[in-house]
């Protein structure tokens, strides 16, 4: 069977990436017809997998609220050629921008089997960034409008699985949910540097770790007012975004280290102390498996796709609420034997989090 993935990030910083480039490896690893097709102009796409194309745009901007990402305007008629070329069984769509139009558009013009993931939930960022009722209401139009046609779609957790078919009103017959799997090859705590903070000026205090984007969506002003309420502790935030500024001015002794990606991040989630992560519109929550794979402990909201792997044996799991996220900080902080005894737990749970399984159900189309 020839599946062609057609999405509009690949080498990005973030889970959507992740996901792709692991089961692009999955698929090249096993010999699988599967070809990956994006548009970017960026000078860091350069890990040559073979069976990851990219086709350069006409055009190209970063995209509104998310400068990190680009909106693109792929080149329609290179793509469609290429899309000819291999002929595929199946579309898979895994974003629904303008390459996922393109590639909507070509699957039901040659009548293509077409299937895809519910990797965003978009009406919520966008809700999150311009707090617009009426913005979110076009957003759920679009996504139904988007995925109408789909013979199957993937969601990412439980949650997202309601949310797909209450509020983007897929039939429930096409949707399935698709395991959470952690690649504990590239994330674990064997990668714990006890030199790694000497190198990045970090000093000896506990560490508390944000990865992600730093945009409104993940609630960063809500982390940095808690953390205006810690004191004794290194605050480490590992991404790029509009509140950079915003996190330098209101809370000056953070450590912003910017992307990371390969083995300095997996350093850095095994070096860390607490993971912490507010955000409650994750449709997975891929930062936080990674950290828990680590041995880091995880503090994450009561909202969101994490907490189909996240429970109260082996993470925190609170409301947004200032007072309480502070007060829970402080005692991990300052209870060791508690951070080690959570951490042992997360790491155990997601260790039996299988790619294989996920890349099975994954390609069950």
């Amino acid at each position: 069977m020839k599946t062609l993935l057609f999405s509009d990030t690949v080498y990005d910083p973030n889970g959507v990436s992740r996901f792709i480039q692991d089961m692009a490896k999955m698929a090249e690893l096993r010999g699988d017809e599967f070809v990956v097709i994006t548009s970017t102009k960026k000078s860091f796409f350069h890990k040559r997998s073979a069976n990851i194309v990219n086709i350069t745009p006409l055009f190209a901007m970063g995209m509104p609220f998310y400068k990190e990402l680009d909106l693109v305007i792929p080149n329609y008629f290179k793509i469609k050629k290429l899309f000819l070329e291999h002929n595929p069984d199946v579309v898979n769509i895994a974003t629904p921008g303008f390459i996922g139009l393109i590639a909507l558009h070509l699957a039901k013009r040659y009548k293509k089997r077409i299937v895809g993931t519910y990797h965003t939930d978009f009406s919520a960022y966008m809700y999150e960034n311009l707090k617009s009722g009426i913005v979110k209401k076009i957003s759920l139009r679009y996504l139904r409008y988007f995925y109408k046609d789909f013979d199957r779609l993937f969601t990412r957790s439980n949650k997202y699985t309601q949310h797909m078919v209450e509020e983007v009103n897929i039939e429930p017959s096409k949707i399935v949910p698709l395991p959470a799997a952690i690649d504990t090859n590239r994330f674990s705590s064997k990668f714990k540097e006890s030199t790694i903070w000497r190198r990045l000026r970090v000093d000896e205090r506990v560490k508390l770790l944000f990865v992600g984007r730093l945009t409104v969506e993940k609630n960063i002003k809500f982390l940095v007012e808690v953390y205006k309420e810690i004191e004794d502790a290194n605050f480490i935030f590992i991404g790029e975004g509009s509140l950079r500024s915003f996190i330098e001015k209101e809370l000056p002794t953070a450590t912003l280290l910017g992307l990371k990606k390969g083995k300095e991040l997996s350093q850095i989630y095994a070096s860390s102390d607490i993971f912490v992560f507010p955000s409650t519109t994750e449709t997975l929550g891929q930062v936080v498996m990674e950290a828990m794979a680590s041995g880091t402990t995880a503090i994450v909201t009561n909202k969101g796709g994490q907490l189909d792997f996240c429970t109260e044996e082996n993470s925190l799991i609170l409301p947004l609420d200032k007072e309480l996220w502070a007060e829970n900080i402080k005692r991990l902080i300052a209870d060791e034997q508690l951070r080690e005894k959570i951490a042992k737990e997360g790491q155990k749970s997601v260790e039996a989090l299988s790619m294989d399984a996920l890349y099975e159900k994954f390609t069950q189309v």
